[in-house]
């Protein structure tokens, strides 16, 4: 019998400024963010964000920006997790928006709260490595870049976002190295999902006893979902 997976992909995540001085104080459940969203998007067998700011109280301001966003993690977390959220980008314009040390908190917050991160580490090589997420059942592998901000580029040495430029004349599918991303080579669909200038990219992961999965929807709009359906040997 055909089983069918939900998956949620949102367009930007913004919990700082005004947000986070509205939750940050404790008085407010960080799960009323969602509002009537809720109970939607914990239906979810997937959910994946773009989240547009930094999880930190520390670092400094980047020079030369007019945004800077940022929200305390004490109660961020949570309200991520009251939605569910298996999954976070931070291959955008304001992942690094107070340095690499909050960057840094970042990633330590969300893995402390079992959400998974793609777009963005503590090396070159960490930002540009996929996620592989457990869907109830399907497994889900992830990448994240981004055009925007070189300077938030990471390196060899340094935190920051997986930066690549898109303007470029697109690499033949065929003449890309899978182990340049450390994803096994297997004949599965790649399914780009961009919203603004950041996207990320999703292969779907299935046993060899279930045949591959058909999408019967892609995206269009932010908070349109994604259905995949698989089907038994």
């Amino acid at each position: 019998m055909p089983s069918t997976h939900r998956l949620g992909f949102t367009g930007d995540v913004m919990l700082g400024r005004q947000v986070n001085d509205a939750y940050r104080d404790g008085q407010r459940s960080p799960a009323a963010l969602w509002g009537n969203l809720q109970s939607r998007l914990r239906g979810l067998d997937g959910l994946f964000v773009n989240l547009e700011c930094c999880l930190s109280t520390g670092g400094e301001p980047w020079p030369g920006r007019r945004f800077h966003f940022r929200a305390d993690p004490d109660w961020s977390t949570d309200a991520l997790r009251a939605a569910t959220v298996d999954c976070c980008t931070l291959a955008n314009n304001h992942a690094m928006d107070f340095g690499p040390a909050a960057l840094e908190d970042t990633l330590s917050a969300l893995s402390a709260a079992d959400i998974q991160t793609v777009g963005a580490g503590r090396t070159r090589a960490a930002a540009r490595r996929p996620a592989a997420v457990d869907c109830r059942g399907l497994t889900v592998a992830l990448v994240g870049f981004t055009d925007n901000v070189p300077d938030y580029a990471a390196t060899d040495d340094r935190p920051g976002t997986a930066h690549v430029e898109f303007d470029r004349p697109p690499l033949p599918a065929n003449d890309l190295d899978p182990s340049d991303l450390e994803i096994r080579p297997q004949p599965l669909p790649f399914v780009p999902v961009r919203f603004g200038r950041a996207f990320f990219s999703t292969k779907l992961m299935i046993s060899p006893a279930t045949s591959l999965p058909v999408a019967s929807s892609i995206p269009r709009s932010p908070g349109d979902e994604f259905t995949s359906r698989t089907t038994g040997p």
